[in-house]
């Protein structure tokens, strides 16, 4: 009998692998957070806004520019607050919550799977988690999806494990017979971690972090005629996490901001939800169909075979069951909002991850290969159509507002796609169905962190890096800044300094009308707060320097750029 089937767990040497490959995995998560620049605007946002909380010291009200900022609840701010505290003000440390929360989530990944399908199923399921462009892509990016996606996992790998079987019961010994007996977590233990997963989602993003464990709970006691899971969640507890987690904040910031609990969740819940007259998000129902199919890249061609056989299966597994509904609630409840954005729909990402871990591990060697080898020769078409697109004068016209620089990046994260499915296949073919799925995971993610560098070196970004260098080495001698009828995000960060909007309102609009004193509304009170003042710099367009010249201002241009230019009033 071997160690594994004996209960005594991995041979040294496995082990000495699985750590290795863990660290490698590490340094390829997160070497790469410092680069590129934050992109505009939701980088620059979610990172200006706890530079503002440290500045201030004003952890409970949100800021952004001086402004009131209630669209979102506070836990990712208050993480990379501590990391800017700690580490100092960068990107990566803008980026590190979000990473870490990935990252986090593949090691769940991994427990999880293991649990549910053997220890084979795992390491796949890890892999696709790990490499799938909307999870890898947004594990690098500052926006709070991540986080989201994270502590709804806590909670909805809790329920998994809930229904899963007998305390104890080996895990689908039959499926994956090398994997041998796994202790079942204790459902106390489990109905913790609901609980905390719940109240931190809460925090992440308001209350999806109740809809999605509430709603998938519910469809499972009716679709399995279950009532169990109700004792067994114990969401009593979830309850006393929310009291004891999530409310003292909404509690605090309601008392020292009235108004704030009808905008958090009358008009950022209800109203973004139903209505589309205000958000400009419109897309239709279908909109998440190809979304989900560009997300799952590279393990796309493998979706149907996936869904088949747990569907197929789901009647006697019921924690398969579970991972459907889990996939399927996320999947359908966003293509029902009138508001939609492609990162709503990476929560369902761990889901299915664990199904089609569990898809890669009962398939054979040559099967996958076949796979990674279609996946490899399209990958290789598209570079062939991208080159033909940017050099060829026909079409080259299409890709006009795009850098050299970025066009390159761009065919080169297709070309690492390519190779990376293409080593995957060979080694398939030679009986390493695992390396081969490692080989297309790593080129999976060299393509994510290829593109990004590509986002980067569109002209309009690499001019908002230009102007925020240019600013940054004397903006602190001016004492007030304006952004005019525009507003790059990311300034704000890089200055170290808020902006005073002129004629832009947006997301601000909530924050504008209860301190409207924060901004200037039109371009002529602009230009009398302009003529008093003795220190100040602003951004605008070439436009509103003609307007302004118009009305008298008195201006000096520092810098000048295609789109926008500074100038200064001394």
């Amino acid at each position: 009998m071997s160690s594994a089937a004996s209960g005594v767990g991995p041979r040294p040497k496995s082990r000495r692998v699985l750590a290795l490959a863990w660290l490698a995995l590490a340094l390829v998560w997160f070497l790469p957070l410092d680069t590129p620049y934050l992109l505009n605007p939701d980088e620059g946002r979610y990172a200006e806004i706890p530079r503002e909380m440290v500045v201030s010291g004003d952890w409970v009200t949100p800021r952004l520019d001086g402004i009131e900022y209630f669209e979102k609840p506070p836990l990712q701010y208050w993480a990379s607050a501590v990391a800017f505290e700690v580490a100092g003000l960068h990107a990566w440390t803008a980026r590190l919550w979000p990473a870490l929360c990935g990252f986090l989530g593949l090691a769940l990944c991994f427990a999880v799977g293991r649990r549910l399908y053997g220890e084979r199923a795992a390491y796949f399921s890890v892999i696709v988690q790990a490499s799938a462009l909307l999870y890898a892509g947004l594990a690098r990016v500052a926006t709070l999806d991540m986080g989201l996606c994270f502590t709804l996992q806590m909670a909805m790998s809790a329920l998994v494990l809930l229904v899963h079987g007998p305390p104890g019961e080996p895990a689908n010994l039959a499926a994956a017979p090398e994997a041998g007996p796994v202790r079942a977590p204790a459902p106390v233990a489990l109905s913790a971690l609901l609980a905390v997963g719940v109240a931190l989602a809460m925090l992440s993003k308001g209350l999806i972090g109740i809809v999605v464990p509430g709603g998938v709970a519910l469809l499972y006691m009716l679709t399995y005629r279950d009532a169990r899971l109700f004792l067994t969640a114990r969401p009593w507890w979830s309850l006393a996490a929310l009291c004891a987690l999530a409310a003292p904040w909404f509690v605090l910031v309601s008392l020292r901001n009235p108004g704030f609990a009808r905008f958090f969740f009358i008009f950022e819940h209800f109203q973004r939800f139903m209505s589309s007259a205000q958000f400009k998000r419109y897309e239709p129902p279908w909109f998440f169909v190809p979304v989900l199919a560009i997300g799952l890249v590279p393990w796309i061609t493998l979706l149907p075979r996936t869904l088949l056989e747990a569907v197929r299966t789901a009647r006697v597994e019921r924690a398969t069951g579970l991972l459907l509904l889990w996939a399927a609630f996320v999947f359908v409840f966003f293509s029902f909002s009138q508001s939609k954005l492609a990162t709503y729909i990476l929560p369902m990402m761990p889901a299915m991850s664990l199904l089609l871990g569990r898809t890669l591990a009962r398939l054979s060697a040559p099967r996958l290969g076949a796979h990674l080898g279609a996946l490899a020769a399209a990958a290789a078409l598209a570079v062939v159509a991208a080159l033909i697109v940017t050099h060829w004068p026909r079409t080259a016209r299409w890709v006009s507002g795009a850098s050299s620089a970025s066009e390159a990046l761009f065919t080169g994260a297709l070309a690492l796609l390519a190779a990376g499915a293409a080593l995957g296949s060979f080694w398939c073919r030679r009986g390493r169905a695992l390396l081969g799925a490692a080989s297309a995971a790593a080129g999976a993610l060299l393509l994510t962190q290829a593109v990004l560098l590509g986002l980067a070196q569109l002209p309009h970004a690499l001019a908002q890096r230009q102007l925020s260098r240019q600013l940054s080495s004397f903006v602190q001698s001016y004492h007030h800044v304006y952004c005019v009828d525009d507003y790059v995000q990311t300034l704000p960060f890089y200055l170290q300094r808020t902006c005073t909007l002129v004629g832009y309102r947006g997301e601000f609009d909530y924050g504008l009308r209860r301190e409207p004193w924060r901004g200037i509304d039109s371009l002529q009170q602009f230009a009398r707060v302009w003529n008093r003042d003795d220190s100040a710099l602003a951004i605008l367009r070439h436009a509103d320097y003609q307007r302004l010249q118009s009305l008298g201002a008195p201006m000096h241009v520092i810098y000048t750029a295609p789109s926008f230019l500074a100038v200064v009033r001394e």
